[in-house]
């Protein structure tokens, strides 16, 4: 599985590409065979990376390369991307986020904030509570555009998870971010799936799938560098600050993309 994950989001990647030759071919002002042959230059990188990569990981810890790799993978995706895949990128981020604290959410409360065994399914309904409210509250208005509102809710986020990471060892301020956190997590998390819809009307049977898989991808990056992080330091708190980071990476990613669609929108005043 865990190899099988990258290999199909790998191939994803490509054949996305493949759809959108008319798009790419239009914008840029070139012949569909000229846009078409990025294909080519898709699998002259794979032809050159991966023995590269090999050659460059061979002293890794193999867990540390996979996520490493699959972290640099989704991240570049976002950063140049165009809309669909950048709304998949934000996915697996947020996705990761969300699962690399919440797949430790009962080792945090027996281990960290030294709660009996019967208050986990409490902290765990405590988050699923929160992530009901956060979709409910999400659904009426996310309609599927990348406003300013999202940038604040991702920053939002990312402060939230430092927050449970530092107050953790107390069970009230505990359960209290578990329950915003869920929140934030599946009010954008709903969000995206969203824009994901959006930016592709033509195929929404097609464009689900992917978010699936983008969510899916998310789901295994996060815990996977959350226990990378816990192996290191034997501290559980850390899986808060692996999902700081991923969700201020999607906070970035989205920041650079509107930034880089208002200087588009200048241009073409201009």
């Amino acid at each position: 599985m865990s190899s099988a994950l990258p290999f199909l989001r790998k191939e994803l990647s490509e054949f996305m590409l493949a759809g959108l030759v008319p798009g790419i071919a239009h914008d840029m002002s070139v012949s569909v065979a000229a846009a078409a042959s990025l294909t080519s230059a898709y699998a002259i990188g794979m032809i050159v990376g991966a023995p590269a990569m090999a050659a460059l990981s061979a002293r890794w810890p193999r867990r540390r390369a996979l996520a490493g790799f699959l972290a640099a993978f989704i991240v570049v995706h976002g950063i140049g991307s165009r809309p669909v895949q950048l709304a998949l990128t934000l996915a697996a981020l947020v996705n990761g986020a969300t699962f690399a604290t919440f797949a430790y959410l009962a080792v945090i409360a027996t281990d960290v904030a030294h709660l009996p065994d019967g208050a986990v399914p409490g902290l765990l309904a405590a988050f699923g509570t929160g992530a009901f409210i956060g979709v409910i509250t999400a659904g009426p208005i996310g309609d599927g555009q990348l406003r300013r509102g999202l940038i604040l809710a991702l920053c939002a986020l990312a402060a939230g998870w430092a927050v449970l990471a530092a107050t953790s060892t107390r069970s009230a301020p505990l359960f209290i971010v578990t329950i915003i956190q869920g929140g934030l997590s599946f009010g954008i998390g709903s969000t995206l799936v969203n824009r994901v819809m959006f930016v592709a009307p033509r195929a929404p049977s097609l464009s689900g799938s992917f978010a699936t898989v983008a969510l899916n991808a998310g789901a295994f990056l996060g815990p996977l560098l959350a226990g990378i992080a816990t192996a290191a330091t034997h501290d559980y708190r850390d899986v808060a600050w692996v999902s700081a980071v991923l969700a201020a990476t999607a906070a970035v990613v989205i920041f650079n993309s509107r930034r880089r669609a208002v200087h588009a929108d200048v241009r073409e005043a201009r």
